[in-house]
């Protein structure tokens, strides 16, 4: 996908991964609220949670950030039209690198649902962190779409232990 994408949509795509920004989080980010010293963000309170959370900036994003701020200059915001003006959606972008990359369906959501899948496989955070940082309001959300993960990661070591022949406990 990334490589199908032009340089907005790409650097758009690899924010919303990296984040798990909401997709009007991401429209409407602002200059000020992207601490890349610290490597975090800042969402508002004019979010579905209706309440601020710090979200970290991986290196990556940090980059693309920091490169955009070098080319937006005058813009308060951080996703904007050459005269400053916020993206309205991502839309466009997005669906034509799809087609030219020949992939099914999917909505901008699920980039903020990879976003969840890697902090619950690849970095091994739990379902509390995971429901803090995408800011939702209860675990019982992150539970609701993510519990699949822990399911495939059991059966995944219980196959691999059985394999080897390791003993699993309560055998």
């Amino acid at each position: 996908l990334l490589a199908e994408c032009g340089p907005l949509t790409r650097d758009a795509v690899c924010v919303a991964i990296d984040t798990g920004l909401r997709r009007t989080e991401q429209l409407t980010l602002t200059w000020p609220q992207v601490d890349l010293k610290r490597g975090m963000i800042e969402t508002t309170i004019d979010t579905k949670g209706k309440r601020k959370r710090w979200v970290p900036l991986p290196p990556r994003s940090a980059q693309i950030l920091a490169q955009r701020r070098q080319q937006n200059l005058k813009s308060f915001f951080v996703f904007c039209h050459d005269n400053g003006d916020p993206f309205a959606t991502f839309d466009n972008g997005f669906r034509a690198a799809l087609k030219r990359a020949e992939l099914p369906y999917a909505s901008w959501h699920d980039l903020r649902r990879t976003a969840g899948c890697r902090w619950l496989q690849r970095d091994k955070r739990t379902m509390e962190e995971v429901a803090r940082l995408l800011g939702h309001a209860s675990v019982t959300t992150t539970e609701k779409h993510y519990a699949f993960l822990d399911e495939e990661t059991v059966a995944q070591e219980v196959s691999r232990r059985t394999k080897t022949g390791t003993r699993i406990s309560g055998q």
